[in-house]
This record gives C-alpha cells, structure tokens and sequence, in this order.
C-alpha cells in the first residue's frame, strides 16, 4: 500500500496544524466538512502507481474537498506512463480545466547526472485561475479526451503507457 502524508492547515492563522499519514484518499474521506485551497497530489513517479487515486470517483471526493476556487495539482513525472491524458479526461468530466508544465532538466549532461525534468497538471474550475495560469506559461490540454476513463472499477495501464 503507498502512504501518503496530508497537511492541513489553518488558513486564519497561517500555520500548519494537522498531519495525517495514511493512504491519501482514505484520509481525505475521513476529513470532516475541510475545504482546501489546493490539494497536491504526488504519488505517481514510481513504476507502481495508485490507480485509486486517479479514478473518476477519486477526483469526485477531491472536488468535493477543494474550497471555492480551490486548484488541484499533480506532479505526473514518470518514465514509463503518460499520465496526461488521462487525467485531463477525468477532469473534462468535472468541468475542469486542465494545464500542464515542464520544468528544470532538459539537456544530456543533466540527464547523465541523473537529473529528470518535472511535469505537473493543474485542474481548476476557476477561470481566473485558468487565465493566471496560461500567463504563467502553463498549457492548456487540447487533445481529445480518452473514450473510457479509470474508475475503481476499470483501469488499464495501456492507456497510458509511453
């Protein structure tokens, strides 16, 4: 099983205040009325990943967690799955916008010093939010969105194999 380690904060007094250490959706399901700014979600580098993160139902109980104007982000660094897509398709089904960005490593010498670039993916329904984000460089998804999303009940690696 992957743990994960979820911080809560008070946002009116601007520290942090509570750590939970579990599986992140469990923990997230077990969270009384919270509403979160962001919720980070950082699971998926290894070659075993937590699909029951990245089913409809999960990004559901994500929504259903993030305060008004709240913004999910996901770091989806990895060298064997392209999570991208998927993702972007989970969020189309939640109305969300979704926007991806690359940064640090990009030239050999990194590479042979085991250096790898970083990709995340944010979702917001916020569109000043969106906008911000595609003034900071982030890009927009524009591919078609896959014809079957994960959900607990099916998931297949082959979708998103590189």
């Amino acid at each position: 099983t992957h743990e994960n380690l979820i911080i809560t904060q008070d946002m009116r007094r601007s520290s942090i205040n509570k750590f939970h250490v579990g599986d992140a959706r469990l923990t997230l399901e077990n969270t009384e009325n919270s509403r979160y700014d962001i919720i980070v979600l950082d699971a998926f580098n290894s070659g075993s990943i937590p699909t029951h993160l990245l089913t409809l139902e999960s990004l559901t109980l994500y929504v259903n967690k993030l305060g008004q104007n709240g913004i999910l982000l996901f770091h989806i660094s990895n060298n064997f799955l392209d999570l991208e897509e998927l993702l972007c398709s989970l969020g189309l089904e939640k109305n969300m916008a979704c926007f991806t960005k690359s940064s640090g490593v990009f030239n050999e010498n990194q590479r042979l010093q085991n250096k790898l670039p970083s990709r995340w993916l944010v979702m917001t329904e916020d569109p000043h939010k969106a906008e911000k984000l595609v003034q900071l460089g982030w890009s927009t998804f524009d591919k078609p969105p896959m014809a079957k999303v994960w959900t607990d009940n099916f998931s297949s690696i082959l979708h998103v194999l590189r």
